[in-house]
C-alpha cells in the first residue's frame, strides 16, 4: 500500500507545529529526522517521550527513522573534520564507531516509535577511487550494520546521496 508521508522537519523544527500542519493537511505518516534543532539520534530520553506523546497526541505513525548516519563518515577513517552540508540540513559527524553508536540508539527508537526502517547514506569519499573499490569498501562497511539491523528486525535504508560523492577539505560536493 502506498502512503504520503513528511519529514517533519522540511515543515518545521518545531515538531508540535510541524505535526499540527501535517494533521491539518490530513495525513498520517511522518519520517522522524531533526526536530527541535536537533538529531534524532541526539534526543535524550526525555525529548523521545515528549516526541512519542505528540506523535500519539496527533494520531502519527512514524514510517522511518530518517537518520543521517554515515553520511559525514569517512570511507577511510582519516580524522579529517567534516564542513556542514548547509544551514538547514542538520547532520552527524563523526567516526566510524561514533556512528555505529548512533545506529544501536536508532534501533532503540525504532522500537518506542513503532517503525521498522531506519534510513543511513553511504559514507563521504574524499580521495579518487575507483567504482570497485569504493563498492567493496561500502559493502565492507556496512555489514557489521546490516547484521546488527538484521538481528533487531529492522531494514536498514541506503540513501543514495550526492553528499556522499568525493569532498574537498572544505566540504563542498565535486
Amino acid at each position: 500500500m502506498f502512503t504520503i508521508g513528511v519529514i517533519t522537519d522540511q515543515v518545521s523544527m518545531d515538531f508540535e507545529m510541524a505535526l499540527q500542519f501535517i494533521s491539518d493537511l490530513g495525513l498520517q505518516d511522518i519520517e522522524v529526522h531533526a526536530l527541535w534543532n536537533k538529531n534524532i539520534e541526539e534526543l535524550n530520553d526525555e525529548e523521545v517521550a515528549e516526541a512519542h506523546r505528540l506523535i500519539q497526541k496527533y494520531g502519527m505513525s512514524v514510517s522511518l527513522i530518517s537518520s543521517t548516519i554515515f553520511l559525514q563518515c569517512h570511507l577511510n577513517e582519516n580524522g579529517k573534520e567534516f564542513g556542514s552540508i548547509d544551514d538547514y540540513f542538520i547532520t552527524i559527524a563523526g567516526s566510524y564507531d561514533f556512528h555505529m553508536n548512533a545506529l544501536r540508539r536508532c534501533i532503540e527508537l525504532c522500537s518506542i516509535f513503532e517503525t521498522d526502517k531506519i534510513r543511513t547514506f553511504g559514507f563521504i569519499e574524499e580521495e579518487a577511487l575507483d567504482e570497485n573499490t569504493v563498492f567493496q569498501k561500502v559493502t565492507d562497511k556496512l555489514r557489521d550494520p546490516v547484521e546488527l539491523v538484521k538481528e533487531a528486525g529492522i531494514t536498514l535504508l541506503l540513501e543514495n546521496c550526492p553528499h556522499t560523492r568525493r569532498r574537498s577539505t572544505h566540504g563542498s560536493s565535486w
